[in-house]
C-alpha cells in the first residue's frame, strides 16, 4: 500500500452521501496517516533517521525549505486532528463533515508540499532542527 491511498480512502469517505460519527472520525484518521507516511517516506529519501514515533513534523517544521516548513505545520495540525477523532470521543467536532473534509485538503496540502520540496538536501532539513535545540 502506498501512502497517497490513505489519502484517497479519506477523500472517498468524506463525500459520502451519508455520515456517522465513526466514519467522519475515520476520514480524519486515513487523511492524517496517509500525510504522516508520506512524510516519513520524505525524510527517510534523505537518508535521515525515521522511528515510529508521530514526531515527523518535528523534522519538517524545522526545515529551511518553506515548503517542508509549511508541510510540517499542517502535519502538526493534522496529527492533533487525529487525536481529537481517535482519543476524545466527547469532543463533537471530529464528526462534523466540514471537519473531515478539511482533513483531507490539510492532507493533500501536504502531499503537495512534499512533492515541491524535490531536491531537498538532509542539510536544510536537520539545520533548523539542531539549532532549536530538539
Amino acid at each position: 500500500m502506498k501512502p497517497p491511498e490513505f489519502i484517497d480512502f479519506a477523500q472517498q469517505l468524506a463525500v459520502q452521501a451519508v455520515s456517522t460519527p465513526a466514519l467522519l472520525r475515520t476520514v480524519t484518521s486515513r487523511a492524517y496517516y496517509g500525510a504522516f507516511h508520506l512524510a516519513k517516506e520524505f525524510i527517510r529519501s534523505l537518508g535521515l533517521p525515521v522511528t515510529a514515533k508521530h514526531d515527523t513534523h518535528i523534522w519538517l517544521m524545522g526545515s529551511q525549505q518553506q515548503s517542508a516548513h509549511e508541510a510540517g505545520k499542517l502535519l502538526a495540525d493534522l496529527n492533533n486532528a487525529r487525536i481529537n477523532a481517535d482519543y476524545k470521543l466527547e469532543e463533537a467536532t471530529p464528526e462534523l463533515p466540514a471537519f473531515a473534509r478539511k482533513s483531507v485538503e490539510r492532507a493533500r496540502a501536504v502531499q503537495s508540499l512534499l512533492l515541491a520540496c524535490e531536491g531537498v538536501v538532509a542539510s536544510q532539513i536537520t539545520a533548523r532542527r539542531t539549532s532549536a535545540g530538539r
